[in-house]
């Protein structure tokens, strides 16, 4: 396995090709669906070409990690980070299973992540303003700052904007 950094709990790693059926089972929970949607193939197939794509991931320009329990070796997150703007900010979205939330796993993968980033590195995190726990996760972690609040223009969701720099 190509782990990229761990903790006392939870390692983050590379997604590998044997993590279809997790992440599809994952991303079936609606908590996800209504907050990262587009993490949220129809079909098993589709889930298995989306896997194929984060096993290949570039880490340059965008990470595609696994949250894993080090105790199971269980999928229990993911993190994505693609680069979105010309200065290379890289847009975070991290989610996980249901029985993991509340104890801490979010955070703590949030800042496993950070630590293992270049220097200089720019993230940028759209929140739904309705999601009050992820919200609170971000802004509970140094050096990540709300800078705005933006509707989108399509459905009118509100969305709060935070920024963290290395």
């Amino acid at each position: 396995m190509n782990y990229v950094v761990e903790s006392e709990r939870i390692r983050l790693r590379k997604f590998q090709p044997d993590d279809v059926m997790n992440y599809y089972k994952m991303t079936r929970d609606p908590a996800i669906q209504k907050y990262v949607p587009y993490a949220c193939d129809e079909t098993i197939e589709e889930t298995a070409e989306s896997v194929a794509i984060y096993c290949n991931g570039d880490f340059i320009n965008d990470f595609y990690i696994v949250i894993e329990e080090k105790s199971t070796k269980q999928m229990i997150g993911a993190i994505f980070a693609n680069r979105m703007t010309k200065d290379s900010t890289k847009e975070v979205s991290i989610m996980t299973s249901a029985q993991f939330r509340k104890k801490g796993v979010m955070k703590e993968a949030i800042k496993l992540f950070i630590s293992s980033l270049p220097p200089r590195t720019k993230l940028s995190f759209s929140i739904e303003s309705s999601n009050i726990a992820s919200i609170k996760t971000v802004t509970s972690i140094e050096n990540i700052i709300e800078i705005l609040s933006y509707s989108d223009l399509e459905t009118g969701t509100l969305y709060r904007h935070f920024i963290y720099f290395c």
